[in-house]
C-alpha cells in the first residue's frame, strides 16, 4: 500500500512497516498511538488526549518551550491492539493522521489478527532494525525470554547508566528492558550521546563485549525470517 506520505509493507511475518520520506509526517502519524502506549507521563499513557495538550506538555518538559517531538524521534513501534484501544477510548480531536492510521489498521488486519506496526524513515536501516527488534520482542516468546535474560545479566552499574539515559530520553520504565535489547542488538546510540550518558573506557569495552550476544540473537531471528512483501 503506497500513498504520497508513506509505503506500507509486511517486512517480517506479522511485522508491518510504515516507511516515510518525511520525518514530520512519520512522527505525527504515530504520536497519539505511541504516547498512548508508552508515554513517560501518566497524563497520556492509556488516556484519551488532544494533540494540543500533548504538544504543550512536551514543549515544556523536553523542548525548552518548543515542540521538538518531530526532531527528537525517528522510529516508532506499537502492537496492533493500541490503535484499536485509542479509537475505542474516543479521540476528541480526530485529524488526518488518525484517519490514515485507521485505514492502515484495517488494511493490516486483513492479513493478520495480531500484528506489530513500526514506523521509520527511508534508508535508515539502523532504526528499521531497532524497530524490528521490538517486533520480535513482542511477537516471539523465545526471543523475548532470551533477551530478558541477557539484559538481566548486564552488570548493575552499566544497567543503571543505560536506564538513566533512557529516562532522560523520555522512555517510561515499563519499556527499559525492551529498549535495552533493541539498542544493544542494533546500534548503541547512548555511547555517542555525550550530553546525557557517560561510561568509562573499561565499562564501555565490557558493554561492547556483552552486545555481541544481543547482536547474534537478533541476526539469527532477522535472517531466519522471510523478507518484505507489499500488501
Amino acid at each position: 500500500m503506497k500513498t504520497a506520505n508513506y509505503t506500507l509493507k509486511e517486512i517480517k511475518p506479522n511485522i508491518f512497516g510504515l516507511q516515510f520520506q518525511d520525518r514530520y509526517d512519520l512522527c505525527m502519524h504515530f504520536l497519539r498511538y505511541q504516547e498512548f502506549y508508552e508515554s513517560s507521563s501518566p497524563k497520556f499513557r492509556n488516556k484519551s488526549f488532544t494533540i494540543l495538550s500533548f504538544m504543550r506538555w512536551y514543549s515544556k518538559k523536553y523542548g525548552d518551550n518548543s515542540f521538538t517531538y518531530p526532531s527528537d524521534w525517528n522510529g516508532f513501534n506499537i502492537p496492533s491492539y493500541v490503535i484499536e484501544q485509542v479509537f475505542n477510548n474516543a479521540i476528541p480531536d480526530r485529524n488526518i493522521y488518525d484517519h490514515e492510521m485507521l485505514n492502515i489498521y484495517r488494511h493490516c488486519k486483513k492479513s493478520s489478527q495480531n500484528f506489530y506496526l513500526i514506523g521509520y524513515l527511508k534508508n535508515n536501516k539502523t532504526t528499521l532494525n531497532h524497530e524490528i527488534a521490538h517486533g520480535f520482542y513482542y511477537l516471539n516468546n523465545d526471543y523475548k525470554s532470551i533477551m530478558k535474560s541477557l539484559v538481566k545479566s548486564i552488570p548493575k552499574d552499566i544497567l543503571l547508566a543505560i536506564n538513566s539515559w533512557l529516562k532522560i530520553k523520555g522512555y517510561t520504565p515499563k519499556v527499559y528492558i525492551d529498549e535495552t535489547q533493541a539498542y544493544l542488538s542494533t546500534g548503541m546510540s547512548f555511547l555517542n550521546d555525550e550530553t546525557h550518558f557517560y561510561l568509562n573506557k573499561k565499562l564501555t569495552n565490557k558493554l561492547l563485549l556483552l552486545s555481541k550476544e544481543f547482536v547474534e540473537i537478533f541476526n539469527k531471528d532477522n535472517k531466519g525470517l522471510q523478507g518484505s512483501k507489499a500488501i
